[in-house]
């Protein structure tokens, strides 16, 4: 984005959901679909803020807006990491002689999930042997299903090639309510195949990802919920 300056990001560090189906419905059984081929994301879409100087040398803002009609696709430095984008749309918020506020609206088609990760500690509770708390830096509540107390272990059957299965025709949520000062680990986590391992005051649930999440920028942090589809718990 040469020749302006960012004044504000919003929806940059959400969590998109998974696009397709997410599930197999057997009829008395619901089966993850949780490899590779299964997973697809949703875009990522985001807004920025940003101020146009008129003032600077060679600044022409008429010949910047037939640019950014062209909508190409584009590299996108922005605190979150580099994020190769289009442009949606932009619009003019306000000008006067000095320079323009503009917004713009880009989306992520192919949603990307990076991160430089810590040695899994496995202390206290944890999600795949990542500590929640000493691993991931997160501050964190679960609320449980009440359908959880009572969630029988999954089992295996010779007609699905020994696929387990759950045994609820709707799955039970664990809903973490969390706050941290990055939210890129626990992203790359969530976004894997296979099923998350989150272990909690005793229990361990066999679960996985699939509803995206909004990020909200708190202070030096970041307040976000998480809702995980339980499919087992031992």
């Amino acid at each position: 984005m040469d020749g302006f300056t960012h004044i504000e990001w919003s929806g940059l560090w959400n969590m998109p959901s998974r696009k397709g189906e997410t599930t197999y419905d057997w009829g008395d059984e619901i089966e993850p679909l949780v490899d590779d081929e299964d997973i697809v994301w949703n875009s990522r879409e985001f807004k920025l803020k940003a101020f146009f100087d008129k003032r600077i040398k060679g600044a022409d803002f008429d010949k910047k807006k037939k640019e950014l009609k062209k909508k190409t696709r584009m590299t996108l430095s922005t605190p979150f990491r580099d994020c190769k984008v289009w442009l949606n749309s932009f619009r003019v918020i306000s000008e006067n002689s000095i320079g323009v506020v503009c917004e713009f609206e880009f989306y992520e088609d192919e949603s990307v999930f990076e991160a430089e990760m810590p040695i899994a500690s496995g202390v206290g509770s944890t999600i795949d042997g990542y500590s929640l708390y000493n691993d991931l830096g997160i501050y964190f509540t679960i609320k449980k299903d009440k359908e959880l107390t009572d969630l029988k272990s999954s089992k295996k059957t010779v007609f699905n090639r020994g696929v387990a299965k759950s045994h609820y025709r709707e799955l039970p949520e664990l809903t973490l309510e969390c706050f941290s000062k990055d939210v890129k680990p626990i992203q790359k986590i969530l976004s894997s195949n296979g099923l998350r391992e989150l272990q909690h005051e005793g229990s361990i649930y066999k679960c996985f990802f699939t509803k995206g999440f909004k990020v909200v920028r708190k202070g030096n942090g970041f307040k976000y919920r998480i809702e995980l589809n339980v499919y087992d718990i031992i």
